[in-house]
């Protein structure tokens, strides 16, 4: 599973660009950013140093953002994350029988 890439969009959004309007500075289709960002794929050594001139950052600091990745929460530990309360326990109250049930 891919690993977004927070620091590369981070670095995006300081220099004041949305997906589009880096794209269309670095000659790419928005989708491409998008898949960068989201760790799908990287930008091909012939287009990394005009995507380092638009972050303005260097090509040794545009792979340090490529590198920087931070794993996104799993399905399968969702639980491990919020554990699920017992109905009736998240507001302290429990249901009762009605008398002569």
């Amino acid at each position: 599973m891919p690993v977004k890439r927070t620091s590369l969009a981070a670095r995006r959004k300081v220099v004041g660009f949305s997906q589009d309007e880096l794209a269309e500075r670095v000659r790419v289709d928005r989708s491409t950013i998008v898949r960068w960002e989201s760790g799908e794929s990287a930008p091909q050594p012939s287009k990394r140093v005009e995507v380092a001139k638009a972050l303005r950052v260097s090509v040794d600091q545009l792979d340090e953002l490529l590198t920087e990745e931070s794993p996104a929460p799993e399905a399968d530990n969702a639980d491990q994350v919020w554990p699920k309360k017992p109905r009736g326990e998240a507001t302290g109250l429990v249901r009762q029988s009605p008398v002569g049930v």
